[in-house]
This record gives structure tokens, sequence and C-alpha cells, in this order.
């Protein structure tokens, strides 16, 4: 392995991480709806969540993994598009979470703009990713799992929670 070869590596890796963060904080800015959607799954059922995003996680990666090894092209085409429906979703999840950390980071500065606080958050994301050990085993294959079941969430269930019942004055005059 020559300097070259750590330098590209490097290089790959910074280019990633300033890519995810500025996709985070785009697609929160894009799509406001369904990135409230993702901050309220996470919020109100993190269990559900997580479990959504670890089956379609190992549903969707392992097809995606299995038609890419196949020697027909048209496969492996499929295989690509699987692992990138993956990434999306678990991009759009991203975004509900910093949305959610935002949230936590936004009292800490009160010059912060809800932007700021975003991509503060998403920075923090990213940059959680990169910590030896910790970051690579345990926190960045949890917070992919549970940004990907959000994400899952976000885009496919047409009604995530009960609506709570209208008071109408009927109701409140039949109580009194």
């Amino acid at each position: 392995m020559t300097v070259g070869d750590v330098n590209a590596i490097i290089a790959g890796v910074t280019i990633t991480g300033a890519t995810l963060w500025a996709s985070i904080v785009g697609i929160n800015a894009l799509f406001p709806e369904r990135t409230e959607r993702a901050t309220r799954a996470i919020r109100e059922q993190p269990g559900r969540t997580f479990g959504v995003g670890f089956v379609s996680g190992l549903i969707a990666g392992a097809l995606g993994i299995a038609l890419l090894n196949s020697g027909n092209g048209l496969l492996q085409l499929f295989g690509w598009v699987a692992l990138l429906a993956l990434g999306v979703l678990a991009t759009i999840g991203s975004a509900g979470i910093a949305s959610l950390l935002a949230d936590k980071v936004t009292p800490l500065d009160t010059r912060l703009s809800r932007l700021g606080s975003i991509g503060r958050a998403a920075a923090f994301m990213v940059a959680s990713g990169f910590v030896p050990f910790i970051g690579w085993l345990g926190f960045f294959p949890m917070l992919f799992l549970m940004s990907l079941g959000a994400g899952f969430r976000a885009l496919t269930e047409k009604k995530l929670y009960s609506q709570p019942a209208q008071v109408t004055d009927s109701v409140v005059d039949s109580v009194t």
C-alpha cells in the first residue's frame, strides 16, 4: 500500500461523510412532511421502527447482494436498484433522526436557525459514525437500521398513528 492509496481512502471517506451530511440536510429541507413522519415514527414507536428497519434491511439487502452476484446483467441491475432503495429509505429516516436531534440541540444554542440546528445535528450523526469501533460497529449499524425503518414507515404507512378524537360541542354539552 502506497501513500497515494492511503490518501485516496481518506479522501473517499471524507467525501462520503460530506455527501451523507448534505443529503440529510437536503432531504430535511426538500421533504419536510416525510421527514416529520419519520421523526414521529422514531419518537412514538422506536422499537417497532428498529424492527421494521432490521427486517427490511435483511430482506432487501440479502436480495440485492444475491442479485449482484448473479451472472445476468439485468438481475445485477435489479440488485443495484434494491440497494439504492435501501439507501434512499435510510437517508429519509436519517433526516428524521436529524430533525429529532435538532429539537434537542436548539435549546442549547438559541441563536441557531432551524436549518442550522438540523445541519449541526446531521454533522453530529455523521461524525459519530466515524468513531473507531464504537461508531463503526455499534452506533452506525443501529442508526442505519433505525433510519431504514423510519424511512420505510414514512413512505409506506398511510396513517402512522391514530388521530385523537375531535371533541365537538354536542359531546361537551351531553357530558355537562
